[in-house]
């Protein structure tokens, strides 16, 4: 049985300002290609099976910058023999602005190197308020920061946003529903501050974010949180953590450690890990088509391989010697064959089985908002959340707030029903249809915790 698993995706006058010194940005090679294989060469005419093939060049990028043009092969970049888009995409992702490149070609049937520096990736603009490009120390390297600020304020409330758990940079970011809600946010007059995870957007010198376990990830956003301090126009009195799916778990973690005036957890979890995938398989995949009782019966299946891998932390290499384990692995949980599960690194899970999120929220003198959507599919649980606020006010009482959104996806997307929402789950559908009442809830929220 297949088995889903969706998670906890003119001239402008603008302010920029880029106080980091010591990352440098990263490239933009800006060329889209494709491997050459036996339909590919006969397509385009191709004598050889070597290389990749430039199908576009993106005009001001580094491609651009060394006049690579539509049908040029390239077999190296810097030396390094390109066979297949997985190579020239480990190449060219560690450059960095004004690197020299120099690229091996043939073009049009004849050798050819060329040779230029790299582009740097374009930096967010706005008319609207000004963006800072900034960075924290991280053991012997940097984590890239970006923090939006309203214009003309001397002091304001700020806020730290903490993605899901994917790996991917929070730079640049647009239309996705997070760049909709940092915007947002910042146009209401708060600083909003992005940490980017290790080893993403321009970070330099850090691990690979999939190869982190979870306390290594948490330990990044702090540096980012305590960065905070610095700046004399974050109001260090009204520091709030805005956190979603996974992120919505971290938070209060961060809040445990570091005096924060609230906390938002949206399309989250409260129950382990463990009990949360056994659920989640029981709800999502009769869904998706599933029929019931084979669904229970595999079920049953996971909970004797989740119990292993979880609770007495074997590794998957350990688990995938059992044939059966090895299949549901592969299926279920997006098993790479050596120690990722679900696109990170097996200890991250583990961790996260391990918390204990009430005391965290007991820990915590935050004031706490739990936001969940009725069409959630992921974090989708509601009594989770309604307990959420039950736990604060009983150790803080009136600290606690819930939040039910009708007809509003994982991705804050505005739907009709749960089944809409899954019909209706592409990107171009989810940006074109931000359900703005999380701002203005959130808004609504933080001001009257000000007021107070």
């Amino acid at each position: 049985m297949k088995y889903y698993f969706f998670l906890l995706l003119t001239i402008s006058v603008f302010s920029l300002n880029i106080y980091a010194q010591n990352i440098k940005r990263k490239a933009s090679f800006g060329a889209y290609v494709l491997e050459i294989n036996d339909s590919i060469a006969k397509v385009y005419e191709l004598k050889m099976l070597d290389g990749i093939l430039v199908e576009k060049i993106i005009p001001n990028t580094t491609a651009s910058n060394l006049k690579l043009v539509e049908k040029d092969i390239i077999l190296k970049v810097n030396d390094v023999e390109i066979k297949n888009s997985t190579t020239f995409t480990s190449t060219i992702k560690n450059l960095r602005e004004n690197d020299v490149v120099s690229v091996n070609i043939i073009r049009s049937g004849k050798p050819k190197t060329l040779k230029g520096k790299a582009i740097g990736k374009p930096l967010e603009i706005s008319d609207d308020y000004e963006i800072i490009y900034d960075e924290v120390s991280y053991n012997n390297g940097y984590i890239r920061t970006i923090i939006t600020k309203p214009k003309n304020i001397t002091k304001a409330p700020t806020i730290l946003f903490i993605p899901g758990y994917l790996c991917y940079s929070l730079d640049n970011i647009g239309k996705h529903p997070y760049g909709q809600l940092v915007d947002g946010l910042t146009k209401k007059g708060y600083v909003v501050m992005r940490v980017e995870k290790l080893g993403e957007g321009d970070c330099i010198n850090t691990p690979n974010c999939k190869d982190v376990d979870l306390q290594t990830e948490i330990d990044g956003f702090e540096k980012g949180l305590q960065s905070l301090k610095k700046y004399d126009f974050v109001d260090t009195n009204n520091i709030f953590i805005w956190g979603h799916s996974l992120g919505g778990i971290e938070a209060p973690i961060l809040a445990e450690r570091n005096k924060v005036k609230g906390i938002v957890v949206a399309g989250t979890g409260l129950i382990s890990w463990y009990e949360y995938i056994l659920n989640m398989f029981r709800f999502q995949n009769p869904l998706m088509g599933a029929d019931y009782v084979e669904n229970e019966e595999e079920i049953a299946e996971y909970k004797k391989l989740l119990f292993e891998y979880l609770v007495m932390k074997k590794t998957p290499l350990e688990l995938s010697e059992n044939k059966k384990y090895k299949e549901l692995l592969e299926n279920g949980m997006q098993f790479d064959g050596k120690d990722r599960i679900w696109d990170r690194n097996y200890k991250y899970w583990q961790q996260i089985d391990d918390l204990n999120q009430p005391k965290a929220f007991k820990n915590s003198e935050a004031h706490v908002l739990s936001i969940w959507s009725s069409a959630d599919l992921e974090a989708f649980s509601e009594d989770e959340h309604k307990t959420i606020a039950d736990i604060v006010n009983y150790y803080h009482p009136g600290k606690g707030t819930y939040l039910r959104m009708e007809n509003t996806t994982h991705a804050f997307a505005k739907v009709k029903s749960m089944k809409d929402g899954i019909e209706n789950s592409n990107y171009d559908y989810i940006i074109n249809n931000f359900n703005p009442e999380i701002l203005e809830e959130t808004h609504k929220w933080i001001q009257n915790i000000l007021q107070k």
